[in-house]
């Protein structure tokens, strides 16, 4: 196995641990809910905003898992809030990718998911209209 192998095997191991640990700090509060509906949310954000800074400079984003962790972090900001510092949650919190909001959409996750979907798919679609060269 190569470096450069084994670099990639730790960046996406460390990016598995990072949401075991998020998903494990739900574990009283309808784990599989929370951590996937701000999964979702927070990874559609971070989708969009990488193929918004792929066309833009005409290069892929770098450390793409990267994105993701961070836009699910900021997405579940009030959830860190209420845990830390006990700060119950409240309107103003839609800030934070529409926290309180994204609870009630119709479909709940499913709807999440497929808006999910649709965010990769238009990354990779921007990806794929790359030169070639660009896209490492």
């Amino acid at each position: 196995m190569t470096r450069a192998s084994l670099k990639l095997c730790g960046y996406c191991a460390l990016f598995v641990l990072a949401e075991v640990l998020l998903y494990g700090s739900y574990r009283h509060h309808d784990a599989r809910f929370h951590w996937f509906l701000h999964f979702f949310v927070g990874a559609s954000a971070a989708l969009w905003l990488m193929a918004l800074v792929a066309w833009r400079r005409r290069a892929a984003a770098p450390y793409p898992l990267l994105w993701i962790l961070a836009g699910h972090l900021f997405a579940m900001t009030p959830d860190f809030l209420f845990l830390v510092f006990s700060i119950i949650h409240q309107d103003w919190m839609d800030v934070f990718l529409l926290h309180i909001r994204a609870h009630f959409i119709p479909g709940r996750n499913l709807s999440w998911y497929l808006i999910f979907l649709l965010s990769f798919s238009a990354y990779l679609k921007v990806v794929a209209s790359l030169s070639p060269a660009s896209v490492r």
